[in-house]
This record gives C-alpha cells, sequence and structure tokens, in this order.
C-alpha cells in the first residue's frame, strides 16, 4: 500500500492506496502523527527511528519480510522459465 506499507492481503476488505484506513505505519508500527511531526512518509519509505516512535525491530522484521517476498518472485520467475524450456523442442519450436 502506498499509504501505509502493507500488504494488499493484510488490507482484507478495507481499503487500499489513498483509501487506506490504517493510521499505523506498516514498516515501523508506529502512528501517523508521528511521521507527520518528522514530516517523515509512512510504509517502505520510511526512516523514522525509535527514539522518534518506531517500534523495536519493526523496521527489521519489515525489510526481512520483503526479502523473503523478493526471493520467492524469484524462484517463481525461474520455476517459469524452466517450464517454458521444457514445454520447447529441440529446435526451440513448441512440441
Amino acid at each position: 500500500c502506498s499509504h501505509c506499507g502493507r500488504q494488499r492481503a493484510e488490507h482484507g476488505e478495507f481499503g487500499f492506496g489513498n483509501k487506506c484506513p490504517f493510521k499505523t505505519c506498516g514498516r515501523c508500527g508506529a502512528d501517523a502523527s508521528c511521521h507527520e511531526e518528522r514530516r517523515i512518509p509512512m510504509g517502505v519509505m520510511c526512516t523514522l527511528k525509535e527514539c522518534h516512535g518506531a517500534f523495536a525491530g519493526a523496521s527489521r522484521d519489515y525489510d526481512l519480510m520483503l526479502a523473503d517476498l523478493a526471493a520467492r518472485a524469484e524462484i517463481r520467475a525461474k520455476l517459469g522459465k524452466n517450464e517454458e524450456r521444457i514445454s520447447l523442442g529441440r529446435e526451440g519450436v513448441p512440441v
């Protein structure tokens, strides 16, 4: 989400993007007022520190989650390419 940094699945039936109902940052856990005071955007671009209201370890956990999602996407892309190669014959034409 461009507003809070959470995934679409975390929003469930709620709005997404400019209609996001969340008032806390998906990256650091701090509320919107902490971000507004420091003029730091919520979500992916958040750089709020613990001394300014961020929850301990929340940014690290968020980065680990993003790295995991990126690794999964890379594996899926590789699997898709392998399946495509298998479906082609020796001369590179579909069988």
